[in-house]
């Protein structure tokens, strides 16, 4: 899990070889599987993660802007909790195409979070998309709204912390991941050896070819570990646990509308995926 203690790990080891963070982008980016220039526009930069600005495929231009990261970039939350429409204030910078800052606006509500079942964060801010467009050139992700195809379909994790894109394949789901107290239902499953993410790319969104958002990144196994903290485990539908060193996995996110009543999250929507506090 790209935790705030990874993240501060990984700055440090930077620092040690003597490797500036854009150095370090530069790094990683050489390590992955190149198919276009980043292009980071959508992306931002929180304190301890990265993110993503949102939109449902209903949702209109006029509405308040969401940023989407993961429930672990919130807080350490616990293994069976949910947070809903709480007042919430935060700093996010939106980033240019080059991954410059565009600006800086700050979150007014958290709208959900958790990391049960699976692990995610939606803040809603106070400009709307067209404010965000207009001032600082700013465009949103739009949320596909079905599940993504299980095998081999390329995909981009795009990191506005480290400014870094990684790019890999999906290689179907984890029935369910173990990692500490956490357990995650049908994770994405990377490619083995592809998209090796490090501290500060949680968050990040998991990206299709046509720049649609399918999922949001949230762990790596990093050292082998037996589901421990930072070491993600795999159980299969027979409760069969396997461990796949440096395999990365993200979460999915079309089951957000399972959940939309219009644009808005009614957790007691018929069919709604998502858990309640």
């Amino acid at each position: 899990m790209h935790t705030p203690r990874r993240l501060a790990l990984a700055v440090a080891l930077a620092a040690m070889v003597g490797i500036a963070t854009p150095a370090l982008a530069s790094a990683q980016q050489a390590r992955t599987e190149a198919f276009a220039a980043p292009n980071f526009s959508g992306t931002v930069a929180l304190d301890n993660c990265s993110g993503s600005i949102v939109r449902w495929k209903s949702s209109e231009d006029s509405d308040k802007a969401m940023v989407l990261s993961n429930g672990h970039c919130y807080d350490f939350m616990g293994a069976r909790e949910a947070v809903v429409n709480k007042p919430y204030v935060r700093g996010v910078d939106l980033l240019n195409s080059d991954g410059s800052v565009a600006g800086t606006v700050q979150t007014v509500t958290l709208l959900y979070a958790t990391m049960w079942q699976t692990d995610v964060s939606l803040y809603q801010l106070s400009q709307t998309y067209t404010e965000l467009q207009n001032k600082y050139g700013v465009p949103s992700f739009t949320i596909a709204d079905t599940k993504p195809s299980p095998k081999d379909q390329p995909i981009q994790v795009l990191s506005g912390y480290w400014r870094v894109a990684y790019h890999c394949k999906l290689n179907g789901f984890a029935y369910r991941l173990h990692e500490d107290v956490w357990d995650w239902n049908n994770s994405l499953r990377y490619s083995d050896g592809g998209c090796q993410v490090i501290g500060g790319t949680s968050g990040s969104p998991v990206l299709n070819s046509k720049r649609v958002q399918i999922g949001i990144n949230n762990t790596i196994n990093e050292s082998g570990g037996r589901c421990t903290f930072d070491n993600p485990c795999e159980e299969n539908r027979k409760g069969k646990i396997t461990v796949h060193i440096h395999r990365g996995y993200g979460q999915q996110t079309w089951v957000f509308y399972t959940c939309l009543d219009g644009i808005k999250l009614d957790l007691d929507k018929a069919g709604c995926k998502l858990p309640k506090p």
